[in-house]
């Protein structure tokens, strides 16, 4: 793996560019496929949601169950 795949790898585990993304930076016929790979190749793993999208989520599914908020 060079630098620059190494870098754009770093930037999709990091949440900066979508996984769609990253292949497209790669270049040539790398899918999403490729960037997953490489990714588990670097020992990184794939970004999660951020902290708003997590609290948001939690918030609605309290809301579901009918549980006081926090």
């Amino acid at each position: 793996m060079t630098a620059e795949t190494d870098a754009i790898i770093r930037r999709y585990a990091a949440g900066e560019i979508t996984a769609m993304q990253a292949a497209g930076l790669l270049g040539g016929n790398n899918t999403v496929a490729d960037v997953i790979w490489r990714l588990r190749q670097l020992g990184l793993q794939p970004p999660g949601p951020s902290p708003e999208q997590e609290a948001a989520e939690l918030a609605r599914a309290r809301k579901i169950l009918g549980l006081d908020p926090r």
